[in-house]
């Protein structure tokens, strides 16, 4: 039985590596974290004894600013992302590869095209070559 959240299917390429296939009408909001002046920074060209209290000031700042804020923004911004995938005919094909780095592969495809998409995308990842598939849209590679 396969997981609500997992992959479609789990594919391994000749090179070794496993290749995650995912299959998705949900597009969530985007993780911003917000940019603030950070007070180690002044650090950098203000030596004095003082480094110490801009360091623990530093660490409530990059909570607020890096996780609380971005975690609010979230939140509030999930429920409209869900009503918008309900109501859209594309569909996300993602091909994800974990090891040795994170490899992201992105594809949009209409509603019935995707598993003949999805399929020949996994069938290209085992002969060893990036599919193009007709009737997708590919948006990328992301390496994190």
């Amino acid at each position: 039985m396969r997981r609500l959240f997992g992959p479609k299917t789990t594919i391994t390429a000749p090179d070794g590596r496993e290749w995650e296939l995912y299959v998705s009408r949900f597009r969530g909001p985007r993780w911003e974290p917000q940019d603030y002046d950070s007070p180690t920074e002044l650090m950098m060209w203000n030596r004095n004894p003082s480094g110490g209290v801009l360091v623990l000031l530093e660490i409530p700042l990059f909570l607020y600013y890096c996780v609380v804020a971005p975690a609010v923004a979230y939140v509030i911004r999930l429920p409209a992302a869900a009503v918008r995938s309900r109501r859209s005919r594309t569909w996300t094909v993602e091909a994800v590869c974990w090891w040795p780095h994170e490899q992201r592969f992105r594809w949009s495809v209409d509603a019935r095209d995707r598993d003949r998409v999805a399929t020949e995308i996994a069938n290209g990842i085992v002969a060893g070559r990036w599919a193009q598939p007709s009737a997708a849209v590919f948006h990328g590679q992301e390496t994190r």
